[in-house]
């Protein structure tokens, strides 16, 4: 009985199988040797995720001490706020009178507990526009409750790196001599000939991970137009060409310099390889960790 079953498994392997596809979106199935592409299925959030609102109108009216306001974008899969991103707001909560904290995800509602005492607004909801999308909703706020009129900068800062516990004192004490900062300027980016053909280019840019403004470029009509035009996009390199490169591109052909805390490097390679690669022990300040890195070093 056990033989003639074997048999008929090892006839259906020979018929059937299922094997992944160089583009990562899609498997095949390959049916007596003919394969029939197919995309994989889409990942759901929990079931009791929920889109969220929430204004803590005592943080609205806090006697302003930094002037500084940071617009924050989290993703989660799960619907959670992981303990690493409550542990970065703390820290920046020590350099900012608010905090507008936006998902691109609905969010388990009790999670939003985690951090109320820290933040001024929320918005949890899938947007589907990236980052920027959620930059962009903050950054309404900031302007359309006013608060923006109580500010000298703003920071925008997302969880797509792993906060290390340290100060960020240094950091923030040197961004307050610029108009323009960031942690890192990547010395080249992506330029689009056709749809889905990119090639990279010398093209510096201030890596939008965590990016600092002046209120005299956050106040400006072209800044709220540029944050205003952040739509969904097809690809994730339109979002770099058209925002993150875009946003330095505009703050150039305004007259800005663009500054960062760690140095420039003129080769083509991710700073994030240099500066925030925790296998690079010889780096002495490194408050953040790339997350693709540390799971790469994972086998993730």
């Amino acid at each position: 009985m056990n033989t003639n079953r074997n048999r008929k498994l090892r006839l259906l392997e020979n018929i059937f199988s299922i094997t992944n596809t160089s583009d990562k979106k899609h498997k095949q199935l390959v049916i007596a040797g003919i394969k029939i592409k197919f995309k994989k299925s889409k990942k759901y959030f929990p079931r009791t995720a929920k889109t969220v609102i929430f204004e803590n109108e005592t943080a609205k009216n806090i006697a302003v001490k930094h002037r500084r306001a940071v617009c924050f974008a989290s993703f989660n899969q799960n619907g959670e706020i992981d303990d690493n991103v409550i542990l970065y707001l703390n820290e920046l909560k020590k350099y900012a009178d608010y905090i507008i904290f936006v998902t691109d995800n609905p969010i388990i509602p009790n999670e939003l507990e985690k951090i109320k005492h820290l933040i001024t607004y929320a918005q949890c909801e899938q947007h589907k526009e990236y980052d920027f999308g959620s930059y962009k909703r903050a950054y309404m706020y900031l302007c359309h409750s006013n608060l923006i009129e109580n500010t000298d900068y703003i920071i925008f800062a997302n969880d797509s790196c792993r906060y290390n516990g340290q100060s960020l004192n240094e950091i923030i004490s040197e961004s307050v001599k610029h108009d323009a900062y960031g942690l890192t300027i990547h010395s080249f980016g992506y330029a689009k000939r056709a749809e889905k053909d990119y090639y990279k280019l010398y093209k510096p840019h201030i890596q939008s991970y965590f990016v600092q403004v002046s209120s005299t470029i956050a106040k400006s009509y072209w800044f709220y137009g540029f944050m205003k035009s952040v739509k969904k996009e097809k690809d994730k390199h339109d979002v770099i060409i058209n925002y993150e490169m875009g946003l330095s591109e505009l703050l150039k052909s305004w007259g800005y310099k663009l500054n960062s805390f760690y140095p420039q490097s003129e080769e083509n390679i991710n700073p994030c390889e240099i500066y925030l690669n925790p296998n690079k022990e010889t780096q002495p300040y490194r408050v953040f960790e790339k997350k693709y890195i540390i799971n790469h070093r994972k086998g993730i």
